[in-house]
């Protein structure tokens, strides 16, 4: 534990300055910070746990092989509930009042803040745009994958649309195979609503991955749409690309009531399995005033999903806080009537994240947060 950096204030300036959110011109001692035990119970009531799934992708170095490996799982982890709450006033032993004292007293000069920074991880992917001989004699024909997006039930060609493009290019798929995935792109300018209609399919089993029909500006014109009407029609949407594994997933909430006049609204479903959400999974059906559908993307990732068989929340704190320790800092500003207000706080880390299934902290490839 670092010991507190408090300011020296001589005598006379004693009578000008403030202490949390005690009265100005009260002083503060060491025998008045309360222990790390009391904010912890603090800090563990503001910030909850809530659990759900989550997707790791952990990639390491093999030096005897040379060569990067990658092991991708899903776990059930506890996440914070709440966002911020992370800072307790070592005073008061509540949450920081610093940051709304700032406004109710207005800051003059600089406001001490003395916080860290956390770094950020790059995702590194590939596209590879050449398909081995051995796996073009799979792959779905040209006039095959026209054949499926004109039967397909909510994929519209109408007017003259003219075949623009279409390109093979492959990706990893959830356990780390490569699949490859057909892009093929259509133009209807033949009039006033004109559109351009984009597809991605599976390339060996014409399977809908993803389209997007945008069309001209002219055709958004029109009457406003009722928003409950239009999620029915994604729900069905939905289903029909999903087919058995559409049950997993359920309709977010949404704000607006109708869909504007020449508008659309994208509708957005998330999995859930064994009770616990697995947002990393997800549909969006896009669907216009017309109630036409006019945008499908989906996840699904075809895993294990460990049996949530989870240690309580109060078990996870006590592992937490055995190696998470609240740094005590000073917080500062002085308002405009030269009043400086002094907060000893108490910070803690934002954000973490514990497998649910041991109590063992994390990162963000599902390796052990803490190293022996």
């Amino acid at each position: 534990m670092k010991k507190l950096q408090m300011q020296l204030i001589s005598g006379a300036m004693a009578a000008a300055v403030a202490f949390g959110a005690a009265p100005v011109g009260a002083k503060a001692s060491a025998a008045d910070i309360i222990s790390v035990e009391e904010a912890n119970a603090v800090y563990k009531e503001l910030k909850g746990l809530r659990a759900e799934y989550r997707r790791f992708v952990n990639i390491e170095y093999n030096s005897d092989e040379k060569q990067w490996e990658s092991g991708i799982f899903i776990l059930p982890v506890y996440v914070p509930e709440n966002a911020g709450y992370y800072e307790i006033d070592a005073i008061t032993g509540e949450y920081t009042s610093f940051y709304d004292d700032v406004l109710r007293y207005g800051a003059v000069g600089d406001v001490v803040l003395d916080t860290g920074c956390a770094g950020e991880d790059a995702v590194l992917g590939k596209v590879v745009e050449e398909v081995p001989e051995s796996v073009r004699k799979g792959l779905i024909s040209h006039s095959r994958a026209l054949r499926r997006i004109k039967n397909d039930k909510y994929i519209t060609l109408d007017g003259e649309p003219v075949f623009q493009s279409e390109d093979i290019f492959s990706r990893e798929d959830e356990i780390g195979e490569t699949e490859y995935v057909l892009s093929m792109s259509f133009e209807d300018t033949s009039s006033e609503g004109g559109y351009r209609l984009d597809v991605d399919m599976d390339a060996c089993t014409g399977d809908i991955l993803r389209f997007e029909k945008t069309y001209s500006e002219e055709y958004y014109e029109g009457k406003s749409t009722d928003v409950k009407a239009g999620s029915k029609i994604a729900e069905k949407a939905m289903k029909y690309y999903l087919g058995e594994r559409a049950e997993e997933y359920a309709l977010s909430e949404y704000d607006s009531k109708v869909i504007a006049a020449g508008g659309y609204m994208t509708y957005s479903f998330y999995r859930s399995v064994n009770g616990l959400d697995a947002k990393f999974d997800s549909v969006d059906v896009t669907v216009d005033f017309n109630g036409e559908v006019t945008g499908f993307d989906y996840t699904y990732h075809d895993m294990d999903f460990p049996q949530p068989e989870l240690i309580t929340e109060d078990e996870a704190y006590e592992m937490l806080f055995e190696h998470m320790s609240p740094e005590l800092i000073t917080r500062s500003f002085e308002d405009r009537n030269n009043i400086l207000h002094i907060y000893p706080t108490y910070v803690y880390d934002s954000e973490f994240v514990i497998n649910a299934l041991t109590g063992e902290r994390i990162d963000e490839n599902g390796r052990p947060y803490y190293q022996s």
